[in-house]
């Protein structure tokens, strides 16, 4: 299965027998929204770390200084319990 985003990936398994592995966070957050159930995989998982990069070029072009503040006030609200 495909999805555009990987914020549309809880969506696609409700009503479904599919299984979804979503960052803990993101699960908990969607999961009574969506009437789903959060379980713990029963094996081992790494930790997830995302990064952003672009070109050193790119850092002076607007738009790519503009996006700095809107991805850290994403990644905290992930952070927030």
């Amino acid at each position: 299965m495909a999805v555009g985003t990987p914020l549309h990936v809880p969506q696609s398994v409700v009503g479904t027998d599919h299984i979804a592995i979503v960052p803990q966070r993101f699960a908990r957050q969607t999961a009574e929204r969506l009437s789903l159930r959060v379980l713990t995989p029963p094996f081992d998982t790494s930790e997830m770390v995302d990064i952003v990069q672009w070109q050193a070029y790119q850092t002076k072009i607007p738009a790519s200084l503009g996006s700095a503040p809107c991805s850290n006030a994403a990644a905290r609200l992930f952070d927030s319990p």
